[in-house]
């Protein structure tokens, strides 16, 4: 549906940088399929949102491609540049931008109104917003001014005048980031649901990584203009390819160390606190330094209440501190010194100060890219 070859955008550099220009989009490619909800994730200023704009039109790209469905909407090579207004795409922004003197039923009809290309009758034009506020369940508050809707109400208008275009893709730049927490996470539902309903393909731009966890059938991790890492939620989650991944979505513990053996399934890693049995996706060499990454929720942790360690306890250490978060607690654990985080379900909570073992599941002992 949506193909991006080697797109480049860049900046003047601001005045305290020494002259040239800023890339704030370095090359990047990607492609997403029908029906997918593509998302692009990073932290601000790394070139998702850019990204977002290039391909709606809102942005003049320096080079690459840009094709959606078989039309090109811009060629750097072929010097093909589709206007903004002529490209068929639907966008949601985060501001929502819905016109204030108009009531919901108006809003979503005004692009139907204004535009030439389909030259709609009244009668259809009424039938088709009809459907889509049915679709996102406003079709009671028809009448209603714009301005009187909640914010949750608000951000399902601004997303029904996008889909009452029918556009071949649709495009949302952080549209959930001015929602409250609570209703924030209803939204996310609500869009998955009339994603995969409506069967709309979509890109998504944000930089909450629960968001593009729940909502994604694909992500790109973007990191200074560059995409770091495709993949599913969870393959991006589990197994990440470098260091910044692992360290943007979500939270885990970095370890460094040198490999002493590779084995069949991996290495064995010699570390400053002990030994430990770690997975690489890339072949890895006797005496090379690694990091390894492991998810606090991935280590086992049981206190010693007496006696020797349990067998295939990998290191001993002791709680630091604790924090209860609801479903789960968070323990900070010493061991010769290393501070590891170790999450468990809320109804294990180990007290500070119990010295504990704790174990390291080999397939979840990741050697990952350190960052460039």
């Amino acid at each position: 549906m949506l193909a991006v070859t080697e797109l480049v955008k860049t900046f003047p550099s601001s005045r305290s940088e020494k002259g040239g220009r800023v890339h704030a989009v370095d090359g990047i490619s990607f492609q997403v399929e029908p029906g997918q909800m593509f998302t692009l994730l990073g932290p601000s200023g790394c070139g998702k949102t850019t990204t977002l704009r290039s391909v709606a039109g809102l942005e003049a790209p320096d080079a690459g491609e840009i094709k959606v469905g078989d039309r090109i909407l811009f060629s750097s090579e072929r010097k093909i540049r589709v206007p903004a207004n002529e490209r068929g795409l639907g966008m949601v922004f985060q501001s929502y931008a819905i016109w204030p003197h108009m009531n919901v039923f108006k809003n979503v009809a005004f692009p139907l109104e204004v535009d030439r290309t389909k030259k709609l009758s009244r009668s259809e034009i009424k039938e088709r917003v009809e459907r889509v506020l049915a679709v996102v369940q406003l079709d009671e508050l028809a009448g209603r001014q714009a301005t009187d809707l909640s914010g949750g109400q608000q951000q399902r208008l601004a997303l029904a005048r996008a889909l009452v275009m029918e556009p071949e893709l649709l495009l949302l730049d952080e549209p959930l980031s001015n929602l409250d927490a609570k209703l924030r996470e209803e939204m996310r539902f609500e869009l998955k649901r009339l994603q995969r309903e409506l069967g709309i393909t979509a890109v998504y731009v944000t930089h909450d990584q629960i968001e593009a966890l729940a909502m994604s059938n694909q992500i790109a991790v973007m990191n200074a203009g560059r995409i770091e890492q495709i993949g599913k939620p969870r393959d991006v989650y589990e197994r990440p390819a470098s260091r910044f991944v692992a360290n943007f979505i979500g939270t885990t513990n970095f370890l460094t160390g040198k490999v002493e053996e590779v084995t069949a399934e991996g290495a064995r890693v010699a570390t400053p606190s002990g030994g430990l049995e770690v997975s690489s996706p890339a072949p890895l060499a006797r005496g090379a330094e690694v990091t390894i990454s492991i998810r606090p929720e991935h280590i086992l942790i049981t206190p010693l209440t007496g006696g020797a360690p349990v067998e295939g306890a990998d290191w001993i250490g002791a709680v630091v501190t604790r924090a209860f978060l609801g479903e789960v607690v968070d323990h900070l654990v010493s061991v010769d010194g290393v501070e590891i985080r170790v999450r468990c379900p809320a109804t294990k909570s180990i007290p500070p100060g119990t010295r504990v073992q704790l174990e390291f599941p080999r397939q979840h002992c990741l050697v990952v890219r350190e960052d460039l």
